[in-house]
Order: C-alpha cells, then sequence, then structure tokens
C-alpha cells in the first residue's frame, strides 16, 4: 500500500469507529501499479477517444477480503486513488465494470461506475472523495464485488494522451461478527 494512500485508509477506518466494534472492513486492490499489470513501468495509455485498457480483478488475492468473505453484509462504499497524467488539454474518462471479461466495447456493454472523470492538464491526484461522490451504480457493483472476480474498464471520452500510472479501488465492507 502507498504512504499517499495510508491516510485514507485510516480515514476509512475510523469513519466506521473501529473494524472491531461495528464489524467495518476496507480493503484496497491495485488496478493500475507501476504501469500496466504485464509491462511495469509503462502507464495505461488511454490515448484517443473511446480507447479502453481493461483490468481483472481477484478480490480473492486480498488477504483482508479472503479472510472476511464468508461473513460480507453489505459493500458500503468504493472509491478510487491513483495519478493520471495528461500532457494534452482537459478532458475525462470513465470507468465500467463488468463481470465479464475481454469485452470489445465496454462502453456499450459493461456497467458505467464513473461517468466523465474530469483530467485537467498536466499530473493529476485522484481522490477517493472525488470518485466516491461520482460512483453511479452501486447497488449493482456491490454484488460483483462480493462475488471477487470482475473486470475494470477504464475508457478515455475525449483526445488527450491520458495516461494512468497507478489507480487503486478502495473498497470499504460490513462483515458480521
Amino acid at each position: 500500500m502507498s504512504l499517499l494512500r495510508l491516510p485514507l485508509v485510516v480515514a476509512l477506518f475510523l469513519a466506521g469507529c473501529s473494524g472491531l466494534l461495528t464489524g467495518t472492513q476496507v480493503f484496497e486492490f491495485d488496478v493500475v501499479r507501476d504501469g500496466q499489470p504485464n509491462a511495469p513501468g509503462q502507464p495505461v495509455d488511454l490515448g484517443v477517444v473511446g480507447s479502453f485498457a481493461e483490468t481483472r480483478i481477484a478480490l480473492g488475492d486480498n488477504d483482508t477480503f479472503e479472510k472476511h468473505r464468508g461473513s460480507i453484509e453489505s459493500i458500503d462504499r468504493a472509491g478510487f486513488e491513483g495519478s493520471v497524467d495528461n500532457p494534452g488539454s482537459a478532458t475525462t474518462f470513465s470507468i465500467y465494470f463488468s463481470p465479464e471479461a475481454g469485452l470489445a466495447d465496454p462502453a456499450s456493454s459493461a456497467t458505467p461506475l464513473i461517468l466523465g472523470l474530469p483530467v485537467p492538464a498536466g499530473t493529476t491526484a485522484i481522490s477517493y472523495r472525488d470518485t466516491e461522490a461520482a460512483l453511479r451504480n452501486m447497488g449493482a457493483f456491490a454484488p460483483v464485488v462480493a462475488g471477487a472476480d470482475f473486470s475494470l474498464y477504464l475508457v478515455a471520452d475525449g483526445p488527450s494522451g491520458v495516461q494512468i500510472r497507478e489507480l487503486a479501488l478502495v473498497v470499504a465492507f460490513t462483515v458480521g461478527l
């Protein structure tokens, strides 16, 4: 876990007043870390409208999730943290999800999770607070997350050279005690 995200995880933990008292657990899963999953150091490039990158998420690889998998009562909150480079003019990108991998056109066949996330020119931090506020379809996303394996699709909305260097999915869930 990046030290930059540590305050977020601590804040989410404290917001639940303690995982031991309320049953709130927080987990983080890297969507993009140090570039592309199969090409470390190379950012995920969303350079043209409609271009996209898929990342398969296997939450069973996360120790916190796996420990509590059988006792999850609800997926309460979700958001993303990370950083994006945009050498062009201001643009947006969107995040879609699907339990299915390998979709040819996620903008029409996956479910939107975040639409039109603004990315100004330069290097931009993607904050949990902003992405949580922009989240759509949490009711459809929660059971997919509880199922443990799904794909996230990062889709370019506008022309630019947007490059995602790091992106993490952060989810808070309630477990039965």
